[in-house]
């Protein structure tokens, strides 16, 4: 299995690095053969879309399974429908997230359990009873102004 952990400096003890897309590394380790190759993350000065060209990579590069701290909902979209297994890891070096992988002790992200998503029934449930937060600035008068101009705000 080719596993794909983003790191934060060029060797196998290094941390797994924070985020996914602005990973400075990343280490692509075989476990049946025990190789590894560091490469730099090209996308890492990317001003948007990083994480979105980072999952292309791993995909290009044949990745059977991606170890990350944190990760983007679309990032993970594509590397969950490529089928690419991504694996929770908080902390700690590769080597050691590597290690947990093989033991069974991370965490597998999947859509049912992405963080920052609604509970399981609750996605139907966000355009009627829910307070949607409001983006704008304020006026003098305290309220805000409206980004959906067929709606009046009172």
């Amino acid at each position: 299995m080719e596993i794909a952990v983003a790191i934060e400096k060029t060797e196998i003890h290094s941390a797994v690095s924070y985020s996914f897309g602005k990973s400075e590394y990343f280490l692509f380790y075989n476990n049946e053969s025990k190789r590894e190759q560091i490469i730099r993350n090209p996308f890492l000065g990317t001003l948007g879309g990083a994480g979105i060209q980072t999952a292309q990579l791993l995909i290009e590069k044949n990745a059977d399974a991606a170890i990350v701290n944190q990760i983007g909902w679309t990032a993970f979209r594509i590397l969950y429908s490529a089928g690419i297994k991504v694996y929770h890891s908080e902390g700690g070096s590769a080597e050691g997230a590597i290690i947990n992988l093989s033991e069974g002790n991370l965490i597998t992200i999947e859509v049912t359990n992405f963080p920052g998503l609604p509970a399981d029934g609750e996605a139907g449930k966000q355009g009627k009873n829910k307070k949607r937060k409001r983006f704008g600035r304020k006026n003098n008068h305290g309220k805000h102004y409206s980004i959906n101009k067929s709606k009046k705000e009172k």
